[in-house]
């Protein structure tokens, strides 16, 4: 008996929501991984090549410090170069391009009820992508902030506005209509919320540490255990793959866009009144066709 396609708008429970992440990511795991293969691999390869440069100069840097070669603290602050920003924008911007894909797939999905090719991914990924890296990036700002001044305002605006790409993606809504959406649909579901993205969370971090923690043991390694430039290339190397770790990114995201539809759900019924006005006109056409 074949399993059951996902219903994205339908109201889970915390439950519901992990089982379900993992039964769409079956159901859909060779059209969906396609464009992230064609698309965001791309980001994560450039992504991978500011790392290796990063962790080879920081590495050169820090192993010099170690054996006593340097002790100059202004040589020690170099390490935070234009590589390491650019490390940074393009972990956001590597970050923002798979949620992008996840919602614009999701959006066509429950618009057509078929499963996206490539082509219709890319068309409506260049449509949001900007927009949602400038809106991400203004909501990265704002949680840390809040994380600054105090830590749960942070933590609040991290959970409220988890969502926030799909609101832009699903609804095309713009800056401010998309806080105000983020804000009306956590309305009295903050904690299990909460509760769900910390361990889909989990799970991202596992998966990721395991591979990326690897590269990364490996990689300081033979930065430090090395009198030669071998380390230092196999720390760069290191760095590179770690980067495509963040493929297990799609756990999380999918678990927090099954309950951005949830929350929709329970707000407004949009999904079963759909299914209503289907269960309709498949009774007037059966009317219809015992009439003829």
């Amino acid at each position: 008996m074949a399993e059951q396609e996902v219903e994205l708008r339908r109201v889970r429970d915390f439950g519901e929501n992990l089982s379900d992440t993992f039964a769409f990511l079956r159901q859909h795991a060779n059209t969906l991984l396609r464009p992230f293969l064609a698309i965001s691999a791309v980001f994560m390869a450039v992504l991978g090549i500011f790392s290796s440069v990063y962790e080879s100069h920081a590495g050169r840097i820090l192993k010099n410090i170690f054996m006593g070669r340097s002790q100059n603290i202004d040589r020690l602050m170099s390490v935070f170069d234009i590589n390491y920003f650019m490390v940074i924008i393009m972990t956001m911007a590597t970050i923002a391009s798979m949620q992008v894909i996840i919602a614009v797939y999701m959006k066509y999905y429950t618009e057509t009820h078929t499963k996206p090719g490539i082509q219709e991914v890319w068309t409506l990924f260049k449509r949001y992508f900007l927009r949602v890296c400038l809106f991400e990036f203004l909501a990265y700002f704002t949680i840390v902030l809040g994380c600054v001044f105090c830590l749960f305002p942070g933590i609040y605006l991290g959970v409220v506005l988890a969502p926030l790409s799909l609101v832009i993606v699903v609804e095309d809504k713009g800056l401010v209509e998309s806080y105000q959406r983020c804000l009306e649909l956590i309305k009295d579901q903050f904690w299990p919320s909460f509760g769900l993205y910390i361990v889909a969370y989990l799970f991202y971090a596992f998966g990721a540490g395991v591979i990326g923690g690897g590269f990364t043991i490996i990689g300081w390694l033979a930065g430090y255990l090395t009198t030669s430039d071998l380390g230092l290339y196999v720390l760069a190397i290191s760095a590179f793959l770690k980067s495509f770790s963040l493929f297990f990114y799609i756990i999380y995201f999918v678990c927090v866009s099954l309950n951005y539809f949830s929350l929709v759900e329970r707000r407004e019924g949009t999904g079963i009144m759909g299914r209503i006005n289907n269960l309709g006109n498949y009774g007037s056409s059966s009317s219809s066709e015992e009439q003829f």
